[in-house]
């Protein structure tokens, strides 16, 4: 509880009405601040402990799910054990071997936010902090670094491809010894960002 993590989002115009689904992402620079939080390890088991709470805003089950947790008075909702289909396959499929489904990365909703804007609301990332341990606040702009989250410098620049969701764990798995273009070959083979 009250634990600040480093994550990654990027806006998703349309969807995360109620919610803004982030990724933790260790070395991001961009800090939220967990607050009173429960973990689960899939979507569904959070949405049988928070049911109700669709609107004509909050249509789909996960942002119901968001919204009562929100109203139930929490700040965040986390996913240890989901798999994203289409944005961290190929990550968990290199990490768990061929085949694999073993999820990479906690997903970590933050109820009280809006997933649809980069800076997750109205107020430009008031809800965020930068730099070394979230030690200044979130200067967030909207329309910068293709819809990803930042704040007025960190990141510098948007992920290049490839970079985001399994680059931390192709550059685990590669040997100590790899070369630059082992790295770069490497994380240009994941279709994400």
């Amino acid at each position: 509880a009250n634990t600040w993590v480093e994550v990654t989002h990027s806006a998703t115009p349309g969807d995360e009405a109620c919610g803004a689904w982030f990724y933790r992402g260790t070395g991001s620079g961009i800090w939220f601040n967990m607050g009173k939080t429960m973990a689960f390890h899939e979507h569904g088991d959070a949405v049988k402990q928070f049911p109700g709470g669709k609107t004509a805003t909050c249509k789909t089950g996960d942002e119901a799910m968001s919204n009562a947790a929100a109203k139930a008075g929490y700040d965040s909702i986390q996913f240890l054990g989901h798999n994203d289909g289409g944005t961290n396959d190929k990550c968990c499929t290199t990490a768990g071997g061929a085949g694999a489904s073993k999820p990479c990365r906690i997903e970590i909703v933050a109820v009280k936010l809006n997933g649809g804007f980069a800076c997750t609301d109205n107020a430009a990332g008031a809800q965020l902090r930068a730099g070394w341990q979230g030690s200044r606040a979130c200067a967030c702009t909207e329309k910068a670094l293709d819809g990803y989250v930042n704040c007025k410098g960190t990141p510098l620049h948007a992920p290049p491809p490839g970079s985001g969701k399994c680059a931390a764990e192709m550059r685990r798995q590669l040997p100590a010894n790899r070369s630059h273009s082992q790295l770069v070959n490497a994380m240009m083979s994941c279709t994400d960002r």
